[in-house]
């Protein structure tokens, strides 16, 4: 891990100077060695963990938690791009998605940490997949484009043999869309092996859990599997509740409404009108919309339009 020590410096000499105290009184106080504050506050060496606890209660701070902060910038940068490109992508707002992507591609020459440029890179690839899957109607080269994602950071990654990896969460989050895309080919089976490895490996506290359950409700739906269906609609909607994550909870209550009506369960209409409710609070008309279609073909059909 980089850190910005110059800027940490800075803002530990101002501690001190806010306190009115000398690097002299800081050393009689901590047990620091004057030349070693010297050279932290002008950001020529990394401080030890150690020198930082001495500090805190001499500073009135937690200067273990202030260093952390001070992490080299593209780490903030990479944080910060990543959760506009997740924003839009949950949204489906292909406009302002290709406008980051846009941003992001100025942007990349200028980091310079490797491992972080790798990180932007994979993500800035991830979103220009999901737009050539879901706007240019491409599952070929989108394809080829998210497995090229997933080998910037796991250079071995072959779809053949996906179950032998270890993946992070964002490789997860990739790996997920993979399955969508060879679904759309018609490797049904394939999907569902992606998705429950997903489930098995994603931690639950994981913001991608509830994710995952979505689109497993949605494989056993095709599928006819309704008791799995249910299930998986439930796992989602119990990790929103209990995490206070609301975002893709009206699709999980549309996906429980569908399973309860074909298990003949009353309480359809409920989760149903709910689902659709929470699109009005979120402001996703087009969702609404769509939902009150399927909602009035399911009434009348029996069958759900895909």
């Amino acid at each position: 891990m980089e850190y910005s020590l110059t800027t940490f410096g800075g803002k530990l000499r101002s501690l001190r100077k806010k306190h009115v105290l000398t690097q002299l009184d800081v050393s009689k106080a901590t047990g620091v060695n004057v030349e070693t504050l010297r050279r932290v506050e002008q950001g020529k060496v990394v401080p030890k963990i150690e020198t930082l606890e001495y500090l805190s209660p001499v500073l009135k701070e937690d200067v273990l938690l202030l260093f952390f902060k001070h992490r080299y910038q593209d780490y903030s940068l990479l944080q910060e791009k990543k959760a506009r490109l997740e924003r839009n992508l949950d949204n489906g707002d292909f406009s302002k998605l290709e406008l980051e992507v846009k941003k992001i591609n100025k942007m990349i020459p200028k980091i310079k940490n490797k491992y972080y440029k790798r990180l932007i890179e994979q993500q800035l690839l991830f979103a220009k997949g999901i737009i050539k899957y879901k706007k240019e109607n491409d599952s070929s080269k989108a394809l080829n484009m998210l497995i090229r994602a997933i080998k910037l950071t796991t250079p071995k990654f072959e779809l053949d043999n996906f179950q032998s990896y270890v993946y992070s969460s964002t490789e997860v989050r990739i790996l997920m869309n993979i399955g969508m895309i060879v679904n759309s080919l018609g490797r049904n089976k394939e999907y569902l092996n992606i998705l429950e490895f997903s489930i098995k490996t994603i931690k639950n506290t994981d913001e991608l859990y509830p994710k995952i359950c979505h689109n497993l409700a949605g494989a056993y739906i095709r599928k006819g599997d309704y008791i799995n269906g249910l299930k998986y609609s439930n796992f989602g909607v119990d990790w929103c509740k209990n995490n206070r994550i609301y975002a893709g909870l009206n699709l999980l209550y549309y996906s429980k409404g569908v399973c309860q009506f074909y298990l003949k369960d009353k309480n359809y209409k409920s989760s149903v009108e709910l689902a659709i409710c929470l699109c009005e609070a979120y402001g996703q008309d087009k969702l609404k919309k769509l939902m009150l279609s399927n909602y009035a073909d399911l009434k009348k059909q029996g069958c759900i339009r895909q």
